[in-house]
């Protein structure tokens, strides 16, 4: 299975969950499923591959040596009660706490002086999306270091991926909502190079 048609899946059958869920906040669709993509997806591919069910691969899924909890790869360091509680277990409850995360460092960021007014609308969300990845605090010594956010986390290219992801996601969503055919080539897909 390419990336392509990974993120074609993850898109049907996440939608579902993710659209309740982020009202009121500023996160996409397309959003969600990059990070849920840039989380666990290369693994999904490598499941699917193997024949397993998409359910069951995206409700019980460790990741991160055995810390992440679901396809959004939840610490069982930072959220071991809920964790415990075996909600990860279902796509529906993970969703809704990938979202939850988020969101508590949203508020961290805006608590400390940073949001999409100051910063820029998708600079903000990108940052946000690093402290998914790295934490709040390491993103916010970042930021006031005027340093990228994106150096503290994974890779070096967290926020980044997460951001060109969606992108893409939202290329593919919108060629298949007309009925078109999406018209990029799986070689500028995974570099990124299609604009």
């Amino acid at each position: 299975m390419t990336e392509k048609q990974t993120l074609k899946l993850l898109y049907k059958e996440l939608s579902p969950y993710i659209i309740p869920e982020i009202k009121g906040t500023l996160y996409t669709i397309s959003d969600i499923i990059a990070l849920a993509c840039r989380e666990g997806g290369s693994k999904v591919v490598k499941l699917l591959g193997k024949g397993l069910d998409i359910d069951v691969i995206l409700g019980n899924f460790l990741g991160d040596s055995g810390h992440g909890h679901s396809i959004y790869q939840i610490d069982d360091r930072s959220y071991l009660p809920w964790i415990k509680t075996g909600a990860w277990m279902h796509l529906g409850e993970s969703t809704k706490k990938c979202i939850e995360v988020l969101e508590e460092k949203r508020r961290f960021l805006e608590h400390k002086g940073y949001n999409a007014r100051n910063m820029g609308y998708a600079d903000f969300k990108m940052a946000v999306f690093c402290a998914y990845n790295c934490g709040q605090g390491n993103v916010y010594k970042a930021l006031r270091s005027n340093q990228d956010p994106n150096n503290r986390t994974a890779h070096k290219n967290y926020g980044r991926e997460v951001m060109r992801l969606s992108r893409l996601i939202e290329e593919i969503s919108q060629a298949q909502a007309i009925g078109g055919e999406d018209k990029t080539s799986e070689k500028e897909f995974k570099q990124g190079t299609k604009s």
